[in-house]
C-alpha cells in the first residue's frame, strides 16, 4: 500500500509539473502578441490590443487542465481493468 502512495504522488509531481510548464510556455509564446482592432472607419483610429488577457489564460488553463484529467482518468481505468484480469485469471 505504501509503495503504491509514493508512484500516485510522484504522478500527481509530474502531472502538475506539466500542466504548469504548457501554462508558462504558453504565457511566453502569447505574451508580445497584439491584436490591431480598428475602432473607427473614417478617421483610421487602430488600437492595440494584448493578445494574452486574463479570460484567454483562463480558457487555456481549464482547457490543458481538463485534457490531462481525461488523460489521467484514462490510465486509471486502464489500470482498474488490467488489475481485474489480472484477478480473474
Amino acid at each position: 500500500m505504501n509503495e503504491e502512495s509514493v508512484g500516485i504522488s510522484t504522478l500527481k509531481e509530474a502531472e502538475l509539473k506539466k500542466l504548469h510548464e504548457r501554462i508558462g510556455n504558453y504565457i511566453l509564446k502569447n505574451y508580445k502578441k497584439t491584436e490591431k482592432i480598428k475602432v473607427k472607419k473614417d478617421t483610421k483610429v487602430i488600437r492595440k490590443v494584448k493578445y494574452l488577457n486574463e479570460k484567454r489564460l483562463e480558457g487555456f488553463i481549464y482547457s490543458v487542465a481538463l485534457e490531462q484529467q481525461n488523460t489521467i482518468n484514462k490510465s486509471i481505468d486502464e489500470y482498474y481493468k488490467r488489475m481485474e484480469n489480472n484477478l480473474i485469471v
